[in-house]
């Protein structure tokens, strides 16, 4: 015996609305997994951060990303351009042994961990380790 699928009005809008919500689900997967790299980077962590009123200022003369924490495979949080400033407020060496500077981009106010490697100092003081 053959059964008949009738598609009502009603019945076409909850498969869009299924179509939608499997489409959003993939695409948040997707994301969460772009994550899993950084999440399994040791530095890819919250970092204690200490400021004592010591900083430095250094200039990029190049293009470069503000990190979320002190290593590549941290999450972006700004860009630097070339001729901004930075202003270190603490630095620490992370477990690749590569010195990263906390700070704030004196351009467009957003802190974040910057690459020593990155910056051309311009004056102040050697800050403290955070």
């Amino acid at each position: 015996m053959k059964t008949k699928t009738l598609i009502t009005p009603g019945t076409a809008k909850r498969a869009a609305a299924l179509a939608v919500s499997a489409t959003a689900f993939a695409a948040f997967s997707l994301v969460g997994m772009s994550g899993a790299s950084a999440a399994a980077d040791p530095n890819c962590v919250p970092q204690r951060t200490t400021y004592n009123g010591t900083t430095w200022t250094s200039k990029v003369d190049s293009t470069f990303n503000l990190k979320q924490y002190p290593a590549t495979a941290c999450a972006n949080v700004g860009t630097f351009t070339p001729g901004q400033r930075f202003t270190t407020e603490c630095r620490k060496k992370n477990s690749y042994g590569n010195w990263w500077d906390y700070g704030i981009n004196n351009s467009t106010g957003r802190y974040g961990w910057i690459s020593e490697a990155n910056l051309i100092y311009v004056f102040g003081s050697v800050p403290p380790g955070c």
